[in-house]
């Protein structure tokens, strides 16, 4: 009673995993640390939101962009906000951030942050402010 046929239970095309595919046909489009930039934007807006409600500080508050380092231990969160004290008030909040996103995000390491305001916005600013000077004439 031999048959020629296979098991079912056997695959007869090895599917080879490396681990950057782990399986998937396809691997992301871009690398992982953009991926938890991106992530830790989106929190620490929701949260900053969420706690703008307590403190008026933080209610003209927008972030704009976070860098993580490559190790995922520090990340830079880049803000712009209208009130001049805001650094001060998302440095008290420090901490209340950080776990906002230690509970949100499954990552191995919560990454300390740090803020900075936007040197993009500033540098927008001084443009403007450049081409509204060419527009007018020069006799007023």
């Amino acid at each position: 009673m031999s048959s020629n046929k296979q098991s079912p239970h056997k695959r007869s095309v090895k599917q080879k995993f490396t681990p950057r595919t782990r399986g998937r046909d396809i691997p992301h489009p871009y690398p992982r640390s953009l991926r938890v930039n991106e992530l830790l934007r989106e929190v620490l807006a929701n949260s900053i939101e969420k706690f703008s409600a307590y403190d008026d500080k933080l209610s003209l508050l927008t972030v704009t962009q976070v860098i993580v380092n490559t190790d995922m231990r520090r990340a830079v969160v880049f803000f712009s906000s209208l009130t001049p004290s805001a650094s001060k008030c998302l440095q008290a909040y420090r901490v209340r951030l950080q776990a906002e996103v230690g509970k949100q995000l499954k990552l191995k390491y919560t990454p300390h942050l740090t803020f900075e305001m936007d040197p993009v916005i500033e540098a927008g600013e001084k443009v403007s402010e450049i081409l509204h000077h060419l527009r007018q004439p020069e006799n007023e």
